[in-house]
């Protein structure tokens, strides 16, 4: 049987029982409007989650010695966290979260394509994400849980995947190539230069890049992807489907990219890596090439 890379939600109430099944909530909240911008999901995990359920706090998942946010952090490390959720090479890990911003009307499950990522990278298998994540389960009324539990730490034997992850040296000799397109995961607007985060004299996008917003490949009313075929043509339009061609994805720091890497994974796609600076570490070094639309 294909392993999908998202489940409904009734698939996952229907195996909350199974012992080779971990649910991981991934929730970050991120408000730019608070002062505190970046948030775990802790406290709501400790009020209600889905049964069964262990909390990740992605903050504590990432290099604690990088400069930029969400970093991944070093294999061995990663892996021993996971192990103590009680992950083992035979658990099929469904992670879930909250939605992808505070405020938005868009639906995306960036925090737990995050993790995902990152367990994939790590060499995990057995992946997927809710779809729909935590909003969807409390629409429909499903089971949740303020038990916190324990499960007794698992064993992982997983061989890092190299080709999921780029660097920026990497992405600036892709600009150039003719089997990789790079892909911006970003808003239209800020692809386009018109919002500029970074300051004007950075505003715009990786040369070459195409643009697919993370939060136009989701229902916003219940976080169910579009229909595989809307999806096959956005991602067909932006050059990427054709198995000769690497997809780079990048968007502000690797997280928004993470939601792409997944959805393209569900479509079969399987020559795709993230670009872990994104933005944030793009931006930041006057050397590297941004354009702007051209009529601004």
């Amino acid at each position: 049987m294909t392993h999908s890379y998202f489940v409904s939600p009734d698939w996952l109430e229907a195996h909350l029982q199974d012992p080779n099944v971990r649910v991981v909530d991934a929730t970050i909240f991120f408000d730019v409007d608070n002062e505190a911008m970046i948030q775990s999901g802790q406290k709501q995990f400790e009020t209600h989650h889905i049964p069964g359920t262990v909390e990740a706090n992605l903050m504590e998942l990432s290099d604690p010695t990088a400069e930029l946010p969400f970093t991944v952090m070093q294999h061995e490390d990663f892996v021993k966290a996971l192990e103590k959720m009680g992950i083992s090479d035979e658990t099929h890990v469904v992670v879930y979260d909250s939605g992808p911003q505070v405020g938005v009307e868009f639906s995306a499950s960036i925090w737990a394509a995050r993790l995902a990522w990152q367990m994939l990278y790590a060499g995990l298998t057995k992946v997927s994400i809710l779809e729909g994540g935590f909003d969807r389960w409390l629409l429909e009324e499903r089971p949740v849980s303020k038990e916190i539990v324990d499960y007794p730490e698992g064993q992982l034997n997983v061989q890092q995947q190299d080709h999921y992850f780029v660097d920026k040296k990497e992405v600036l000799a892709a600009i150039k190539a003719d089997n990789i397109q790079i892909i911006d995961a970003l808003s239209p607007d800020q692809y386009r230069g018109v919002s500029a985060p970074y300051g004007p004299d950075r505003a715009g996008h990786i040369p070459g890049s195409k643009n697919v917003f993370y939060g136009s490949l989701a229902d916003p009313a219940t976080g169910r992807l579009l229909d595989r075929a809307i999806l096959s043509q956005i991602f067909e339009e932006a050059g990427v489907l054709t198995d000769t061609v690497e997809a780079i994805l990048y968007c502000g720091f690797g997280v928004g990219a993470s939601w792409l890497f997944m959805v393209l994974k569900e479509l079969g796609k399987e020559k795709i890596a993230v670009y872990d600076g994104s933005m944030d570490e793009w931006t930041q070094d006057d050397q590297l090439p941004i354009e702007k639309d051209s009529s601004l």
